[in-house]
């Protein structure tokens, strides 16, 4: 994930935290476990948009299907290529 994504997904947590009606009833802001959250959906992002290379695509059970299921099970990261053949999704 580029640094301009991580810290868009800051920005909004911290945007978040001021969402309350009443800010000054709203209690302690902990900022430790916001950024621990921050960190774990930067992570779970960057799991998401990871390229899968073909070893990740055979071990996932996915040998006997078409390439173009395998596009459709991994959108945007490119065709698949199984046996020199680039599917198209």
């Amino acid at each position: 994930m580029t640094d301009n994504l991580a810290s868009l997904v800051f920005i909004a947590l911290g945007e978040a935290s001021m969402c309350w009606s009443s800010i000054d009833k709203a209690g302690t802001f902990e900022s430790s476990r916001c950024a621990d959250i921050g960190r774990r959906l930067v992570s779970e992002i960057n799991s998401v948009l990871k390229p899968r290379t073909s070893e990740e695509i055979l071990s996932a059970g996915l040998q006997h299907t078409t390439p173009q299921a395998c596009n459709a099970a991994y959108p945007g990261t490119g065709p698949v290529v199984i046996g020199g053949t680039a599917g198209v999704a």
